[in-house]
């Protein structure tokens, strides 16, 4: 049996005067994954209604090749920084499987 993509979904509100940053860097760091071996989808959205707060989605092809990106050292300084200095709060991660 084939096994199910992985998707994952996190949203969080920037700190004040942190939303250009933060949306720059969220880019990049969309350009980069969506490069990466066994990614499908990675998409960065923000808030129609209220700017500065930010959705990711991702598709992966299983769950491994997202914790591989996960484990990477640019994924790791970027987890510390999201929730020190960049945003207020943030929403739980929370995953999927595709049906």
């Amino acid at each position: 049996m084939n096994q199910p993509l992985f998707c994952v979904m996190i949203a969080g509100q920037a700190k004040p005067g942190m939303e250009d940053y933060v949306r720059n860097h969220m880019l990049e760091l969309m350009k980069r994954s969506n490069k990466e071996a066994g990614c499908l989808v990675y998409n960065v959205h923000e808030s129609a209604d209220q700017p500065g707060e930010f959705m990711v989605y991702m598709l992966w092809q299983s769950q491994q090749k997202f914790e591989e990106h996960n484990a990477t050292p640019q994924m790791q300084e970027f987890k510390k920084k999201l929730a020190a200095e960049w945003f207020v709060q943030q929403s739980p991660k929370t995953y999927w499987q595709l049906l």
